[in-house]
């Protein structure tokens, strides 16, 4: 290739067009040119061999997956083979000798005749390079390459007859071309048996080509680029493509994943061009890949830090280079990278014409995002800015918006617009049931929309069913392809029952759908509107229905939730004998589940079995150790059962305001994003974070208004007189704290305001205990000291646990101001409105006391207190029939009263 000092301009055009890759004009004018016979046949051997080899990405339509193997024409490439052979028939001392050799090996390999090419490169000589000179022209430098990637995959193909299976298929020209011309052929076996290559030796060959192909091709983009602008785009072809994109698969297939991440990093830290933009997106994802899939962050190296530079090819370096400083680091930012270059070159463009490149480039994004998925989730983090940027190119997508509404649901940001999501997803697909089943959660766990929960549900049940009966069952095809072609309807429903059927199972969903129709139902039933005021049975019906048929359901009879909700059913209505069977069931199928070992120590409470009760408590609480909740019970369990049981209540009260202070003081390291990928502590989530836990029962059922058994438990239970109106209770959101994290509580943006509602009510059993060992200053100084900076000057509870301690004194009228301003503040407030009838009742007022006193039943009509003190109110104005009633009714609901109210366990238990 060496030229001589004085060339004719035709020679100087062509060297230009060979530089530029212009091969049409090339061809041209090297058939134009007579004086030199073997060059003439060189040029137009090169120059056939690169049309050819561009015709074939043409077909390709520049990707490297898909193949038409069937439309290429081989005349081209034969031809160029006899061009160049006569360049080198019967003259060895030609000086284009080399590179002739090395055109044949680089056509013999599209050939797929891989012992041929690997002959041509041992004639070329070039296995004698040890140092590529930097001054060779780049056309040269491309060349040799080439041949170095030709001679390490032919050796890689000889080498592993059989396909192998990479992390993602990046496209070889053997395989493409020579896919057709060799299924007839039995050359991999016969190559194998000619091979003298020990495997060992085999691999460091291939490794060591592929390496300094990979180089090569770097060293000539960036001369390319310094040679003709910074914004060309340099065409490096399939061949040098395959070296950069595939070397790192040789390390893998040969158990040497640090090799391959150091391959990676070397390229990733060659400085970037427009041209190597696609190489280093796919480079970043698959780093990306080996680093998750196949290397844990124990035997994760570092990265080295170049502080030299480096011009061959240049590469970043510095003291300013950041370096990530971890494993999870690496990660991140690797996809981060990636997912950024790749979401540049989404196609926008919507016409038919454009719809096969549209979709192969959203694919390249949704399988980053699939990657943060898989990474992210089990470390508890959701990166939702990936998706936020995704929405300009996901019109009628699928799965990103599906996966949006999942990340933001599970993220805690924004319940609302995550549902919003949800059902942007279930008017884009008419037919899959699943997501109905995620957007209901939502309206039941966060937004409090239990109407439209049980609409969604009735939705998703009637798509099932519908999915069940039409008995179609072809393939499954992509959710991109299924969300994009919307002529595929019939095909997308076969599809969907595939997909369900193998990922859920068919008797999942149903179970899954009537359990939480169960759940919608029963909170429905327990609200406190006007409109479920009148249908209180129908839902309670429906609830208890659904359940049950969510036990018939559950094929494998594994699920303890319908169980729990069963039970937490009876006990609401105060059947108490069948809720304990009902929570021992769920509780032999899940000995861990908190909330129904919490509903049993209450049963047990309300049977009376207090030293039972107690003895659960501790046992819990051996596992347990700083269970807020758990440790309330004991608490409140103490003060029955122990020896001076409100001195060891007031321990306990103490204990839990400490654990509480320790909990909430971890809460910013706990919820910041470096801890939340680099704690890695085992979590139970019971989904409890609603916004509001309320009473459950509104008022007193008997036996004939629930249709769940016959309990003898609850024949005890009558109705109330009927001059009273039933209400609900603003019970305070202990249920919301009861989530825990081992034996710790989760905290995080929502759980704020119940966290600090459940830090009032460790203030107000502190002052309780007080009062009942007559501690009074102690009492008030517990409130003036600590409570009042977590109740708030203005707050009810302030007021009424100050309006307690007036009336403990015996300053009933201090008392009346102070429960006066409780239910100013909070007019629902049940406790502030029995107090302040029984105080109007100790200051002679009867009226207005009996006035009060119905205002707290309205609210919580299954406190017998508040029965005890009207039927006291009643008695002092004669009116002996009621007063006898309203204690009788008294006593009837102490009989099955708890120690604590069913409303602390959480009814929306999901998992």
């Amino acid at each position: 290739m060496s030229s001589p000092r004085v060339r004719p301009k035709s020679d100087m055009d062509i060297e230009k067009h060979r530089e530029e890759g212009n091969w049409q004009q090339c061809l041209k004018l090297a058939q134009q040119s007579t004086d030199h016979k073997e060059l003439q046949n060189f040029l137009t051997g090169e120059a056939k061999l690169e049309i050819f080899l561009e015709e074939i990405a043409k077909k390709n339509g520049g990707d490297s997956r898909t193949r038409h193997n069937d439309e290429i024409d081989s005349t081209v490439l034969d031809e160029a083979k006899s061009f160049l052979k006569k360049c080198i028939e019967g003259n060895d001392e030609t000086p284009l000798m080399m590179d002739a050799n090395l055109l044949l090996a680089k056509a013999y390999y599209i050939s797929g005749d891989y012992n041929e090419a690997l002959n041509y490169i041992h004639h070329s000589g070039i296995d004698s390079i040890l140092d590529v000179d930097r001054n060779l022209p780049l056309r040269v430098i491309k060349l040799i390459a080439e041949s170095f990637t030709v001679k390490g995959l032919s050796l890689e193909k000889i080498s592993n007859p059989k396909p192998l299976k990479y992390i993602d298929q990046v496209y070889d020209l053997a395989d493409s071309y020579a896919a057709k011309s060799s299924a007839d052929k039995e050359w991999p076996t016969k190559l194998r048996k000619q091979t003298t290559f020990e495997d060992r030796d085999c691999y460091r060959t291939q490794i060591d080509c592929l390496q300094k192909s990979s180089i090569l091709a770097m060293r000539y983009v960036h001369g390319i680029t310094q040679l003709r602008g910074p914004y060309l785009i340099v065409n490096l072809g399939c061949i040098l493509e395959s070296a950069l994109l595939k070397t790192h698969h040789i390390f893998i297939k040969n158990g040497q994943t640090q090799g391959a991440v150091d391959y990676c990093r070397r390229i990733l830290n060659v400085c970037e061009t427009n041209s190597t933009i696609n190489i280093r997106q796919l480079l970043s994802k698959e780093l990306a890949e080996i680093l998750i899939k196949g290397m844990c962050r124990s035997v994760w190296k570092k990265p080295e830090h170049h502080l030299k530079q480096q011009t061959n090819p240049p590469i970043y370096f510095g003291n300013s280079l950041f370096l990530p400083q971890d494993y999870e680091e690496e990660v991140m930012l690797l996809l981060m990278l990636s997912e950024a270059l790749a979401s540049l070159h989404v196609l926008l463009e919507r016409s038919p014409d454009f719809h096969e490149s549209r979709v192969q480039s959203l694919n390249k994004v949704l399988l980053i995002q699939d990657l943060f998925t898989m990474f992210l989730v089990p470390l508890q983090c959701y990166y939702v800015d990936i998706y936020e940027r995704s929405m300009k190119y996901s019109y009628e997508v699928k799965h990103v918006w599906y996966q949006f509404a999942l990340t933001l649901m599970e993220s805690k940001k924004c319940p609302l617009r995550s549902f919003l999501l949800f059902k942007e997803v279930i008017r884009m697909d008419q037919q899959d049931p699943i997501p109905g089943l995620f957007a209901a959660k939502l309206c039941l766990t966060e937004l409090k929309r239990f109407e439209d929960a049980i609409e969604i549900l009735e939705d998703s049940l009637n798509r099932y069913q519908k999915l069940i009966e039409n008995h179609k069952k072809p393939s499954i095809t992509s959710s991109v392809d299924l969300a994009i072609d919307q002529s595929s309807s019939s095909h997308e429903s076969s599809a969907l029952i595939n997909h369900i059927d193998e990922i859920y199972g068919e008797q999942n969903v149903l179970h899954s759908i009537h359990l939480l129709l169960g759940i919608a139902n029963a909170l429905l039933y327990e609200s406190d509107t006007e409109t479920s005021k009148k249908f209180r049975k129908k839902y309670l019906t429906n609830s208890v229905a659904h359940l049950n048929d969510s036990i018939e359901q559950d094929v494998y009879g594994n699920d303890y939730l319908p169980y729990f909700h069963l039970a937490l059913h009876l006990a609401h209505q105060r059947a108490l004998n069948d809720a304990i069977k009902y929570v021992r069931v769920a509780l032999l199928l899940n000995v861990h589940h908190l909330p129904s070992i919490q509903l049993l120590i209450l049963c047990l409470t309300g049977l009376k079995q207090y030293d039972e009760a107690y003895e659960l408590c501790l046992n819990a609480l051996q596992e347990y150790e700083s269970h807020l909740i758990l440790l309330y019970m004991k608490a409140h369990l103490e003060r029955i059962v122990c020896e001076n049981g409100h001195e060891l209540a007031l321990l306990t009260a103490k204990e839990m305001l400490k654990q509480w202070r320790l909990v909430s003081g971890e809460d910013n390291r706990r919820l910041s994003p470096r801890a939340s990928y680099c704690s890695f502590i085992p979590t139970i989530n019971y989904d409890t974070m609603s916004l509001r836990m309320e009473q459950t029962l509104s008022e007193v059922i008997s036996l004939e208004s629930a249709p769940i058994g016959n309990s003898n438990s609850a024949a005890n239970v009558h109705h109330q007189p009927h001059d009273l109106s039933f209400g609900q209770s603003d019970r305070l959101y202990l249920s919301q704290a009861s989530s825990v994290n081992g034996s710790n509580l989760v905290l995080n943006d929502n759980t704020r305001p119940c966290s600090q509602a459940f830090e009032m009510q460790i203030w107000l059993l502190i002052v309780e205990l007080f009062l009942q060992l007559d501690q009074i200053n102690e009492a008030e100084t517990c409130v003036n000291d600590g409570a009042v900076a977590v109740f708030g000057q203005l707050s009810h509870q302030l007021m009424y646990i100050k309006g307690v301690i007036s009336k403990k004194r015996g300053h009933y009228y201090d008392a009346k101001i102070h429960f006066h301003n409780a239910i100013s503040i909070n007019p629902k407030h049940s406790r502030a409105l029995q107090q302040l009838g029984h105080t109007y009742h100790m200051l002679g007022n009867q009226i207005i006391a009996e006035k009060y006193l119905k205002d707290s039943l309205n609210i919580d009509s299954t406190c017998h207190e508040t029965w005890c003190y009207l039927g006291r109110a009643l008695d002092s104005i004669n009116e002996h029939e009621r007063a006898i009633e309203c204690h009788l009714t008294s006593i009837r609901l102490e009989q099955s009263s708890p120690l604590l109210p069913f409303s602390i366990i959480p009814r929306c238990v999901l998992e």
